[in-house]
This record gives C-alpha cells, structure tokens and sequence, in this order.
C-alpha cells in the first residue's frame, strides 16, 4: 500500500509542478466581486469522505500572492487506502478525463495540465452550486483530508493584486505551491538623443521625446484577449503630437491602435486592443510620444510634469481591470533676470526690443530665438544665451534618476553682466546658486538698473505730463 501511496503521489506531484508558478510582481489591479465569482465560496457542508484508521490531515500553504487574497480548494481525487479515487462531487469536472482519470492525469504535459485546470476552473465558474472542499484567506488550507486538489485564487487581496491561474496539487502530505500571477509594468522616460532620464530642461518651442515602455506579463497567453491601454496626463504647458505617436515591439510598429483626448485636453489614452491577438515576438510595448514646450509652461522648481499609467486585464476566468502604479517625468524651464544698464535697455527698445540669441551645438553658432520687450525672459533651459552683445549661460541641475524628480539649482552667469533673483518667484529653488557679477561703489555717472517695458513707458509718460504742466505754468 505504501509503495503504492508513493508512487501515485509522484505521478501527480509531477502534474501539480506543471501549473504551479513564479511569484506575483509588486504592482496594483481593481477588481470587483463579480468579476471573479457570484458569490461567497463555501466550503462544501455536505460532502461526505471515506476514512480509513491511516486517515490523517495535511496543510497547503501557498505563496507569492498579495495579503488578503482568497482561495478555494477543490478536491477532485480521494486518497483512500493509498490508492486515488474520483470524488462523486464532480462527474462533469472529470468527464473529460475518461474511464480512469488518475492515469489520465498522470498521462498529461505541461500544456495538457494547464488546459485541463483551466477548463474545470470555467466550469466550476459557470455552476455556481459546485461548492468549494476548503477555502482559505491567508494563504494557508489547515487540517485538510490528503487527496489530489484544484486550487483557484476567487478574490484579490490588495490594489497590488491579480488572479492567478488555477494550480493542481498533489496532497498526499503537507505541500507548499507557488501562485502563477504577473502583470505588465510601466516605465516612462524622456527621450533627448537616446539619453533616457526622468527629468530634462527646455525652453520654450523646442521638441520633447516621451518614451512609455511596457514590460508584458508572463501570463499573456493565458488570457482570451488582452487589451492595453497606457493612460497619460500632462501639464498645461506640454503640447502633445497625437498625429505622430509610434506604438511598436521589437522595433515594428503596431497598427490599430485607438488615441483619445480627454475632454480637459490634459489627458490622453492609447490603447491597443488586444496585445495578444498581436504577432508579438517581444516582451516589451514601446510607446513613442512627440510633444512641444509651450509659453503656458511652468518656469522654476514646479517644473512641468507628465505621468503615466496602464490599464489591462487582471482575470484570466473573467473580467475585471487593474491600474498600474504611475510613473511620473518633469520637464523643467527657467526665467532669466540680466541686469542692464538704462542706456542698454532703452536702446533696445528704441531698436524694436530685447533680442535675444541661443548657442545651436549642431551649427556651431548663435541663432536668433526671438525679440522681447521686457524683462525677465522666460522659457529657456541650459545653455549659452546672447542679449544685447552679452553672452551668458544657464545651468540647471535636477534628478534624472528618481520616482519624483525634484529641480536642484539654477545657475546664471556672465562675464559682463550680473542677474538678479526675481523676488517671490518660484523660477529657482531655495537653493538655487545666483551669479553674480559684485556690486562695485556707485558715485555719479550711469548705474545699472532693472527695466521692463511697463516701467519704461510708465518713466516716459511722467516725463512728457511734467514738461507739459512746466510749458502751462510759463
């Protein structure tokens, strides 16, 4: 009998590593009650078990699921005098097993045993009076009757949660078994040049490179269909090119795919149907988002932000979605106060404004970026500047590794011109590292002062009025 025992136990302990799994990744879903099951499973109060004076009970512990997460087990084999039985609990679940199910199971791969727990978990699925054997809400089924199981996750425990794929389990003594759960996981990147990072500056019209990079879940193929939707939400000041977004695997582009706005025009969703009815060869969805600093961004230590998401399937038996946790890229601008001499301004102005020129690597050489008629000049990243003759540089510095990049300094500086911090401004950190040119003593002659073009109109109204009521008054 014992040898007997043993032999069956091996059989089958073969079958259950078929469908047992790696553990689950660390990331978050949404399911309701319904999307698994109709109702509470109970442990069946009226199955009845043959016992022998050998009887005795064993413990499954399972691992690799969330905290929380439900079980039922369902015993589709007695273990009676050391030989496996069918349970009378389940004649349509075995049907499909012949004759003499303990040598059809035993005869399964890996892929028939995969089939075969799917298929007897859509059956218990669709008649809901099939009770469960045991259920089990930490993971762990006590003192239960050894025999030959089918164990199905029926709720998720936690947002960090999927459903795993049915596991058959030999109990012939205590056992642990592994879920087999996985979920796609997101990583968004900003593009400068095939230099990845989670922070970038820029100024005003130049081009920004979104790159959103979905790792597919090991399970894909378990799915019916597998539709995936990245969700992303942008600041006011980022423009984004819907007509130009490139969503590809292995370098070749997937078609289909549907773009939507969202109604605050903050928001936009591309979402590719389903994933597997794909001829995808990789493991990875790459999507690539062009997009356009505007003059509504934020300049300072705000920065302007973009974060990303997914939303994909979590059931295999079912429905139900999950939302991946966010990834989130800053996209950082600054506003610049150079400190002119009243001639150079009003100069300036007289000659149609400030203009103001940026050094292009590629060229080798300054180029103009537009005309201002005040100051401070706004929407410019890193990088050498002309204005009026004076060249200067901006040096920004911020996280471009981090889960939320934060801005760390700003630096200006000139040979021959100094700056100044705007007051109450959030265009630098605290921290920001201003220099300047020293303040020298002042005795007469011109001194620097700090103009925009209000103050210059405002400076030339008052001067014409008191010349006026001087002519009056004469």
């Amino acid at each position: 009998m014992r040898k007997t025992v043993t032999l069956a136990a091996a059989a089958l302990t073969a079958l259950c590593m078929m469908t047992g799994a790696s553990a689950i990744t660390d990331d978050f879903t949404d399911l309701t009650v319904e999307d698994i099951m109709p109702g509470e499973v109970s442990p069946d109060e009226t199955a009845s078990y043959e016992t022998t004076d050998e009887l005795k009970t064993v413990t499954i512990r399972i691992t690799g699921g969330a905290e929380g997460s439900r079980y039922a087990a369902y015993r589709l084999l007695d273990l009676v005098d050391g030989e496996y039985v069918p349970r009378n609990m389940y004649p349509e679940l075995l049907r499909t097993l012949g004759d003499d199910p303990y040598q059809s199971l035993c005869a399964l791969d890996a892929d028939g045993a995969r089939e075969f727990a799917d298929m007897t978990v859509r059956g218990i699925i669709a008649e809901p009076y099939i009770g469960a054997d045991y259920t089990a809400e930490r993971g762990v089924f006590t003192d239960i009757l050894p025999g030959y199981y089918l164990i199905r996750e029926y709720r998720t425990g936690t947002r960090q949660d999927s459903v795993s794929l049915a596991i058959l389990c030999d109990a012939a003594g205590n056992v642990d078994i592994s879920t087999k759960e996985d979920i796609p996981t997101l990583e968004m990147k900003l593009d400068e040049n095939g230099k990845y990072s989670d922070a970038a500056d820029a100024s005003f019209g130049d081009l920004i490179t979104l790159r959103l990079t979905a790792r597919l879940p090991d399970t894909l193929s378990d799915f019916p269909e597998y539709p995936l939707t990245f969700e992303i939400t942008h600041a006011d000041g980022i423009r984004i090119d819907t007509g130009n977004i490139v969503v590809s695997t292995d370098e070749s582009e997937i078609t289909g795919c549907l773009t939507e706005s969202g109604d605050d025009k903050d928001t936009l969703t591309i979402t590719v149907p389903d994933i597997s009815g794909q001829k995808i060869t990789g493991e990875e969805v790459v999507v690539t988002i062009p997009a356009v600093l505007t003059d509504e961004a934020v300049c300072g230590a705000g920065g302007n932000a973009v974060t990303a998401g997914l939303i994909y399937p979590i059931n295999p038996y079912g429905t139900g979605t999950g939302r991946s946790v966010t990834d989130i890229v800053r996209v950082f601008t600054y506003s610049c106060y150079p400190v002119l001499t009243e001639e150079e301004f009003m100069e300036a102005i007289g000659n149609g404004g400030l203009k103001l020129s940026e050094f292009d690597e590629d060229r080798g050489d300054f180029i103009e970026r537009g005309v201002t008629d005040g100051l401070p000049l706004r929407g410019l990243g890193s990088g050498r500047y002309r204005l009026e003759g004076h060249e200067f540089t901006i040096t920004g510095s911020f996280d471009t590794e981090s889960d939320d990049p934060k801005l760390i300094s700003v630096g200006y500086s000139a040979e021959d011109m100094s700056f100044r911090k705007e007051k109450d401004s959030d265009t630098t950190p605290d921290d920001a590292d201003v220099v300047a040119r020293p303040s020298l003593p002042f005795s007469g002659g011109k001194r620097p002062a700090y103009y925009i073009a209000g103050a210059a109109m405002l400076f030339a109204a008052l001067l014409t009025l008191a010349v006026k009521r001087h002519r009056s008054r004469s």
